[in-house]
């Protein structure tokens, strides 16, 4: 057997893969609550999956609901705030990707996923809103969707099949 490859990225977050010549089948980033690090983040995890052998169509499907998700961190756990701490879990296996998005920002409200239900779009198109699609997306494009908040920690849990 060789010996195991260490993968780090740019901040210095490492994984590690027994196999030397394929990508990790667990990948872990640590970020700030900025939307620099989201975006900087969103690139190097998404060059380091398109060698996993999961389709484009699924990789952009992973690339939009993370980034609406890690956004939804820095905008509502951390209102804004720079310096919290963001930590992404992506597991590669045969059926997509596991993936958790963990932070000690603001618990979501009443302690639950928010629900699923697209905005009504319906009127004209200047009076339509803004915002309010993120949940529908996520919620449509994942499955096993689950949050738990652990004593001061917000915990989401989704998989996005291949």
């Amino acid at each position: 057997m060789q010996p195991s490859r260490d993968v780090t990225d740019h901040q210095g977050d490492r994984c590690l893969t027994d196999q030397p010549d394929q990508v990790p089948t667990q990948i872990e980033r640590q970020l700030q609550s900025n939307a620099q690090d989201v975006r900087q983040t969103l690139t190097d995890l998404f060059a380091e999956l398109r060698a996993s052998q999961i389709g484009d169509d699924a990789l952009a499907t992973a690339e939009t609901v993370l980034a609406e998700v890690l956004n939804n961190v820095v905008e509502h756990a951390y209102e804004e705030r720079d310096g919290g701490k963001i930590f992404v879990t992506i597991a590669v296996d045969n059926l997509g990707l596991s993936c958790t998005v963990a932070d000690h920002g603001k618990a979501m409200p009443n302690n639950e996923v928010p629900g699923g239900a697209a905005p009504d779009a319906s009127g004209p198109l200047e009076t339509l809103p803004e915002g309010g699609f993120g949940w529908f997306l996520i919620h449509s494009l994942t499955e096993d969707l689950t949050y738990t908040r652990l004593s001061s920690q917000n915990v989401l849990n989704f998989r996005l099949p291949r």
